[in-house]
């Protein structure tokens, strides 16, 4: 099923990725793209990914760092296995770098 971006029975927004950016290369891209997602009234955002089939690392970076910093609930469709690969990879490396509250009491 492909959305348009209208709101869903379950009250999330649908964007589509590709509606927005060429390609998923830079920073900047990712920027424009999340500062759309958070001018949306919706708070539950689904970033339907079809027709990428791969992600530069900073962009995947960016879009992490920003999703984590939103204060909406954004989630994934469409991820081909190359992004969504990437997108656990670059997590993964994110989480390892953050200080752990084991580590501190030192």
């Amino acid at each position: 099923m492909h959305f348009t971006g209208e709101v869903g029975v379950t009250g999330s927004k649908v964007v589509r990725v590709k509606d927005h950016l060429p390609v998923l290369a830079v920073r900047a891209a990712c920027d424009e793209l999340f500062n759309h997602t958070e001018s949306l009234p919706a708070d539950n955002v689904v970033a339907d990914f079809d027709t990428f089939t791969i992600a530069s690392r900073s962009f995947i970076h960016q879009y992490l760092l920003r999703k984590e910093r939103s204060n909406k609930k954004i989630s994934e469709i469409n991820l081909h296995p190359v992004i969504a690969r990437m997108l656990s990879v670059v997590k993964k490396q994110i989480e390892e770098s953050k200080p752990s509250s084991a580590n501190s009491h030192g």
